[in-house]
């Protein structure tokens, strides 16, 4: 199963409702796991509640990022040096990325799926990988530094993220996957092409389905990365500091210029 499928098992609606009835968050979320995946599912792995919780935060149209091969290898090798001021637009909500191709290979390291969704100022993490026969499901919650107007130096990694170093090693390399992704996507001249599909998977009417649609953004890589290596300075943007810039890595380099 991947990520999507275990979010599409949960009632939203029944979620809702409970919220209404117990103005409550947590409560509505726990009732809605173990109604989605049993009680003892739910008792035996945490992480259910937090799929529930992703579940509610995307709503009855998950977003779904679905990534290409060279897409996943592109972001993988991007090396951000300065911080963003605020957070990109990719991660204003909940979404959730895959990859496009088998399930053999992975986002980064023992990850094929990652969902994200902000909350309390910061962002809830999860990710899973589909590869095993009972899937490895892991989350954090990531609290970043947006703030900060002045530059600071990322010689030694990105220092700036606040929380960062005590991050377990797969939460680190999500950080660094997700805001790379985002950061690519909003920089002009971009090397990555987005296409969207709305999938109609149910309505209201039906019981055993919980959401009405999802919306499909496959991102692909253009030529321009094919050979070599790119740099991109973007200047003129209001929501990046000053002089960010990011170099993408060809396949033949072996670090950044």
């Amino acid at each position: 199963m991947t990520l999507l499928d275990y979010v599409l098992k949960v009632d939203i609606e029944f979620a809702q409702h409970m919220l209404e009835e117990r103005g409550d968050s947590s409560f509505a979320v726990g009732y809605a796991a173990v109604e989605a995946f049993g009680h003892q599912s739910v008792k035996d792995n945490p992480q259910f509640q937090r799929i529930a919780e992703l579940s509610i935060a995307l709503g009855s149209k998950p977003e779904v990022y679905r990534l290409t091969l060279k897409t996943m290898n592109t972001v993988n090798m991007t090396v951000i040096k300065h911080q963003p001021v605020d957070a990109p637009k990719l991660m204003h909500k909940a979404l959730i990325i895959e990859i496009v191709q088998n399930d053999t290979h992975p986002l980064f390291k023992g990850i094929t799926d990652l969902g994200m969704y902000p909350k309390d100022d910061g962002f809830i993490l999860i990710g899973m990988d589909r590869r095993k026969e009972d899937p490895k499901i892991v989350e954090s919650r990531w609290t970043p530094t947006w703030a900060k107007r002045t530059k600071i130096s990322m010689d030694s990694g990105p220092a700036y993220w606040n929380m960062y170093y005590q991050l377990e090693e797969w939460a680190r390399d999500a950080v660094r996957f997700i805001l790379a992704l985002a950061l690519l996507n909003e920089t002009k001249s971009s090397p990555l092409s987005i296409s969207n599909e709305k999938i109609k998977i149910g309505n209201k009417k039906d019981r055993n389905q919980h959401h009405t649609g999802l919306v499909i953004h496959t991102i692909e890589i253009d030529g321009k990365v094919e050979n070599g290596s790119l740099e991109q300075i973007e200047r003129n943007s209001n929501r990046l500091a000053p002089q960010w810039n990011y170099t993408i890595l060809g396949t033949d380099s072996e670090g950044s210029k």
